[in-house]
C-alpha cells in the first residue's frame, strides 16, 4: 500500500471510532435530559387537567380563558430553571470532553481540562449562550403547547364537549411527551442537545489551544442535502477557523443562529477536525 493508503485508511478507522465514542455521549446526554422534559411535561399535563377541571364545575357553559389553566410565565419560568441546570451540565461535559481529545491527539500534558466545572467559571459569553438557550427553549416549548391548547379549547366548547372529551383532548395535545423515548421529548431533547454538544465542544478545543476544524457528515442517506434539503450537511472536508461559518451557515453543528430546517432533529456523527473532533449532523 502507498502512503497515502495507509493515511486514507488511518483517517477512515479514526473516523469510525470517534463516531462511536460521539454517539454514546450523544445517547447519553439525550436520554438526561429527554427524561427531564418528560418529567416537565407529565407535572404540566396534570397542572392544565386540575385547572380545566376547576373551571368547568364551577362555570360549565363557559369558555375558560387560555391563562386560566395555563400560566405560560410561570411554565416557562420552570422549563427554563430545569433546562440552565442541565444545559450547564451537558455543556462542562461536552466541554471537558473536547479539550480531552485535544490533548489525545496533540500529545501535550498542560491542558486544564478542568476549566468551566463551575458554573461560577464558566466565560461570559458561554454564560449568556446558556441562559439563552434555556430561555428560548422554554419559550418556543410552552408558546407551542399553550396554542395547541387554545385551539383544542376553542373547538371543544364550539362542539359542546363534555369534561371528559376536553379532558382527552389536553391528553393528546401531550402525547408524545409520557417518557424520554416518547416522539416529542425526543425531539426537543435531540434538537437541544446538538447545539450544546457543539457549542460546548468547540469551546473545549479552543480553551485547549485549537484553531481549525473540519466538517464531516456521517455519509449515509439521511445526511440532509440538496435536492431532498436546501440545507447541505454534505460538506465534508470543509475547514474553518473556530468560530467562522461553514457553507451551510453554521458556526458549528446545532448553532442555535442557523435555521430551525438547518438544526431540529439532527443526530450526531463525530467529524473529523484538524486533529480535534466536532459533532456532525445528520
Amino acid at each position: 500500500q502507498s502512503s497515502e493508503e495507509v493515511e486514507s485508511e488511518t483517517r477512515e478507522a479514526h473516523r469510525l471510532a470517534l463516531w462511536k465514542a460521539k454517539e454514546q455521549d450523544r445517547q447519553s446526554e439525550e436520554l438526561a435530559f429527554g427524561g427531564s422534559v418528560a418529567a416537565l411535561f407529565n407535572a404540566q399535563q396534570e397542572r392544565v387537567l386540575t385547572a380545566l377541571t376547576t373551571w368547568v364545575e364551577a362555570h360549565p357553559q363557559e369558555q375558560p380563558p387560555i391563562a386560566t389553566i395555563f400560566d405560560k410565565d410561570a411554565e416557562i419560568a420552570e422549563f427554563a430553571k430545569t433546562g440552565m441546570l442541565a444545559f450547564t451540565t451537558s455543556y462542562i461535559a461536552f466541554k471537558r470532553r473536547g479539550a480531552l481529545l485535544v490533548e489525545s491527539l496533540s500529545g501535550t500534558k498542560d491542558v486544564n481540562v478542568d476549566a468551566g466545572i463551575s458554573f461560577d467559571l464558566i466565560n461570559p459569553l458561554a454564560r449568556e449562550f446558556l441562559l439563552q438557550k434555556a430561555f428560548n427553549f422554554a419559550g418556543f416549548v410552552n408558546e407551542t403547547t399553550q396554542e395547541q391548547l387554545r385551539m383544542g379549547l376553542l373547538a371543544g366548547f364550539t362542539a359542546g364537549d363534555n369534561i371528559t372529551a376536553l379532558q382527552n383532548m389536553v391528553r393528546d395535545v401531550f402525547a408524545g411527551t409520557e417518557r424520554a423515548s416518547s416522539s416529542r421529548s425526543l425531539m426537543i431533547a435531540r434538537t437541544e442537545m446538538v447545539s450544546i454538544g457543539g457549542r460546548g465542544t468547540m469551546d473545549g478545543y479552543l480553551d485547549a489551544g485549537a484553531n481549525e476544524h473540519e466538517w464531516l457528515s456521517s455519509r449515509d442517506s439521511h445526511v440532509r442535502h440538496p435536492p431532498k434539503s436546501r440545507f447541505n450537511h454534505r460538506i465534508d472536508g470543509e475547514v474553518r477557523v473556530i468560530g467562522t461559518r461553514f457553507s451551510n451557515g453554521l458556526k458549528h453543528p446545532g448553532d442555535p443562529q442557523g435555521e430551525a430546517g438547518n438544526v431540529i432533529n439532527c443526530f450526531l456523527p463525530g467529524t473529523q477536525v484538524r486533529g480535534e473532533i466536532m459533532r456532525g449532523l445528520k
